[in-house]
């Protein structure tokens, strides 16, 4: 499954992200904004997957240091100041990957779950309007 999860992935990563600047790093795809703003769609498996069944999220999230130019060019989502998180259409908590798993469904799922998060990322364009909807510390 670990193989047919990764074609997933780049085939994902060249329809959909590649021709917006995304750049695939494993199962992170990372977009670096020229005022900073960064935005990475994460694609996390479940620790509990095995040969035969694969499970995994869809996490996001938009990042930015304290200067402009980015310094950790390998940020992960869980340091992001904006986080969420893409859950398919059906209602389940994750996607799941086996042999009997329509593979066209699936990518057509996942595919419908990339261009929400984008739409999500259309939300807060700027690295101050990140700034603005984070929650107050405290």
């Amino acid at each position: 499954m670990e193989q047919e999860f990764k074609a997933l992935l780049k085939q994902i990563h060249e329809e959909l992200l590649k021709p917006l600047g995304y750049r695939k790093d494993g199962a992170n795809f990372r977009l670096y904004g020229r005022d900073g703003l960064c935005r990475i769609i994460n694609f996390q498996r479940n620790k509990w997957n095995s040969r035969d069944h694969l499970e995994f999220v869809i996490n996001t999230g938009s990042y930015f240091e304290k200067n402009v130019r980015i310094e950790r060019l390998k940020f992960k989502e869980y340091e992001c100041a904006l986080r969420g998180r893409i859950y398919p259409e059906n209602g389940d908590h994750w996607w799941a990957l086996e042999a009997s798993t329509d593979r066209e469904a699936l990518l057509e799922s996942v595919r419908s779950a990339v261009l929400r998060a984008l739409e999500e990322f259309e939300d807060y364009p700027t690295r101050e309007s990140v700034i603005d909807a984070m929650p107050a510390p405290g």
